[in-house]
């Protein structure tokens, strides 16, 4: 026999308040903080890179001291 569940009826459910807490906002959680890390960590990156690749480019153009300290 198949019963029907109500979803209302498992908000007062003790397991299920403690698997899903409804006031959490997921980048608070610990899981959110790591994959929000390793986002920032893949754009710091990048953008490192771009900026390498701009003064190199430079170098080449321009000779001088200053841009060589840059890189």
């Amino acid at each position: 026999m198949i019963k029907e569940v109500n979803v209302d009826e498992d908000d007062d459910d003790p397991i299920l308040a403690e698997i899903r807490p409804p006031n959490e906002n997921y980048f608070e959680s610990a899981l959110g903080k790591f994959i929000f890390d390793i986002g920032m960590n893949v754009v710091q990156e990048n953008v490192q890179t771009d900026l390498l690749k701009q003064q190199l480019k430079k170098s080449k153009t321009d000779k001088s001291a200053s841009v060589m300290h840059a890189i």
